[in-house]
């Protein structure tokens, strides 16, 4: 009996031992609660401490994400676009530029939407994306420098454009006819900028002008009809010909202290403005340069009496209300 009861016991600890006599929960669960943590790890390990795409965004740009964007999507073609510059065009119209230094004219992604242009790009060619009309947002790296002549003219669907803090150079007709265009936002390292930078942006509302610039150059605004107000920035000492030509919605502006000349045609059919204070310091008016101007509307001469010698005659249309504040 004492045999048969020992031989019971032991059989009974054998199970125990082989299935672990309830403690496999716990076992499990501490293996899941191992792997849970590595895999945390992992995550966290793959994610560089105090970065994100974010970081990179300019200020006041929307940051668009190219992983999301371009997640499971087909590659249509690839290329180069420049000497150490390359592009992806995907199939849902998404196009991502990489490299860097100058970027050049990728001609197989013209039917872009989205165009995102990465870190380390400092220079966009002349006419590099000139009529991309199917282009509606486009996002610059903090790195860039320049942007060239006619870069983004005839863009017609692309309906804003930040740049970057760090941009030194704008070129000739950088952003003229985007028809779609409502704002532009100028940062102000800007310090060269060309002539007709925003020509002919009809439904343009927003927009400034770099506080280092000197001048105002040749019809930067010209034909922007909707644009309802504009700061001069107080270094300004010229204005250049047609800079506001047709600005039919602007209601108001102010002439900086120390501005020596304002160009032909330079506020002409901007009937909306009421009234305009011309500083003592102006040397020089071209011609028509508030043509058009009506009796309703007031121009305000600072320092003098009488037009002077280096005014054109037709300086002002003859109906324009001038008063003469020697």
């Amino acid at each position: 009996m004492k045999k048969a009861l020992t031989l019971m016991i032991a059989a009974a600890l054998a199970v125990c031992m082989l299935t672990g006599c309830g403690d496999s929960n716990d076992s499990g669960s501490s293996t899941t609660d191992g792997n849970s943590v590595a895999a945390s790890a992992g995550a966290d390990e793959s994610k560089p401490e105090g970065q994100s795409a974010e970081d990179q965004t300019p200020e006041g740009q929307s940051q668009l994400n190219a992983e999301e964007l371009i997640a499971g999507q087909k590659v249509e073609s690839t290329g180069s676009c420049g000497d150490s510059a390359t592009f992806t065009y995907y199939e849902n119209r998404v196009a991502v530029i990489e490299g860097t230094g100058k970027i050049t004219r990728p001609g197989l992604i013209l039917s872009a939407k989205t165009i995102i242009i990465g870190e380390g790009i400092t220079e966009i060619d002349d006419g590099c994306f000139k009529s991309f009309t199917s282009m509606q947002e486009v996002q610059l790296p903090s790195t860039l420098k320049k942007i060239g002549g006619s870069a983004f003219e005839k863009c017609t669907t692309l309906k804003s454009v930040t740049l970057p803090d760090g941009v030194t150079e704008i070129g000739n007709r950088a952003f003229a006819l985007c028809k779609s265009l409502t704002e532009g936002r100028l940062p102000d390292t800007v310090t060269v900028m060309g002539d007709n930078v925003f020509r002919a942006c009809e439904i343009l509302t927003t927009a400034n002008l770099p506080s280092k610039l000197t001048s105002v150059p040749d019809s930067t605004f010209y034909h922007c009809k909707k644009l309802k107000s504009i700061s001069i920035p107080s270094g300004v000492t010229e204005i250049g010909e047609n800079a506001f030509e047709m600005c039919s919605s602007l209601k108001e502006i102010e002439l900086p202290a120390g501005l020596k000349s304002i160009g032909a045609n330079a506020f002409e059919y901007d009937k909306k403005i009421t009234s305009i204070t011309i500083p003592a310091s102006v040397d020089t008016i071209g011609t028509s340069a508030f043509f058009d101007w009506t009796e309703s509307q007031t121009i305000t001469v600072e320092g003098k009496s009488e037009r002077p010698a280096d005014w054109a005659k037709h300086w002002a249309d003859s109906d324009t209300n001038v008063v003469w504040n020697d």
